[in-house]
């Protein structure tokens, strides 16, 4: 039986010549033969530090096996009817005080070391775990999906498995990608968000204005909604080029039939602003900061009411 290892160092960011570049994917392919994964990208250990006696990606697999990640979840909310949508589940840190890196952080490492797959599930089984003990009717949930994730044509299976052990209905599973993903490789991408989209799974582009997705594209997915990149949205009630992005991206997903969401929400200015653009969904700071899983209950039995809104909570 033939075993195959590899060991990547990337120019200019691990080296700056060929010697440099050889000597530091030797030290990875070192790594690879003594790892669990058979593909390992040059670590600077110098630039990443020790975490807690682990190596960073021996603290990530760590931290998915021994329960030491969470979910968080920020209400997404109707501007017309003000009930909430669905709650995006967002990664966090359980003691982020032992961790010397963000989660921004973690899952780029997590997409370099070949474990966004056990992260990605991780996410999917607790977002799947939190529905079904919830007491809450059909809550829905959004998760947020690797580029990496979108290349696996068994991620559907995968998802369904975690459904059916949990009995969630595909409904309550909101599917978050960022427009850049769907560039690279779009056919394969559009593959399995096709068949996320059969399955009944709601998809949402997010970030959208950040990349350069291609209008073809957003036809041809299965695509409910657009949310618009907080960068966007943070700042038109005083900047003009930044309302009319917002109201163009606006008017241009209600003629492709989709619902708009804003992210970064913060101010009362900028949520009466996106209400007068005819905006269907808000999410940010002015709604709400992301809730601990046993605060969510307690938001839900306070409605959103337009007073309270006006208000700020």
């Amino acid at each position: 039986m033939l075993n195959a290892y590899f060991g990547i160092a990337l120019y200019p960011d691990h080296a700056g010549d060929a010697a440099g570049l050889y000597e530091n994917a030797s030290s990875a392919l070192v790594t690879a033969e003594s790892s669990e994964w058979p593909i390992q990208f040059y670590r600077d250990a110098s630039k990443y530090g020790d975490t807690s006696g682990f190596t960073m990606i021996q603290a990530l697999r760590r931290a998915i096996d021994h329960d030491e990640l969470k979910l968080v979840f920020q209400p997404v909310v109707d501007m017309q009817s003000y009930d909430t949508i669905y709650l995006e589940a967002l990664l966090r840190w359980k003691d982020p005080g032992k961790h010397d890196i963000s989660i921004d952080q973690t899952i780029r490492l997590a997409e370099q070391n070949q474990l966004i797959k056990p992260l990605t599930n991780w996410i999917i089984e607790s977002a799947c775990q939190f529905v079904s003990q919830s007491d809450l009717g059909e809550i829905a949930v959004g998760i947020n999906l690797s580029m990496i994730d979108l290349h696996d044509r068994r991620l559907p299976e995968r998802i369904e498995t975690y459904f059916k052990q949990y009995r969630v209905k595909p409904a309550q599973i909101v599917i978050e990608i960022t427009e850049g993903q769907i560039m690279q490789e779009p056919d394969e991408v559009i593959e399995v968000l096709s068949h996320l989209g059969v399955m009944g799974l709601s998809l949402s582009i997010d970030d959208f204005g950040t990349g350069q997705a291609s209008l073809t594209y957003l036809k041809e997915l299965p695509v409910e909604k657009l949310k618009i990149d907080q960068s966007f949205v943070r700042d038109i009630a005083s900047n003009s080029d930044d309302q009319l992005i917002v109201k163009a991206t606006i008017e241009l997903a209600h003629t492709l039939d989709m619902k708009v969401v804003a992210e970064g929400v913060e101010t009362l200015a900028v949520f009466d602003l996106l209400a007068e653009m005819n905006c269907d969904h808000v999410q940010g700071y002015y709604i709400s900061r992301p809730l601990e899983v046993d605060q969510v209950a307690d938001w839900f039995e306070v409605s959103v009411r337009p007073d309270l809104v006006r208000k700020g909570r």
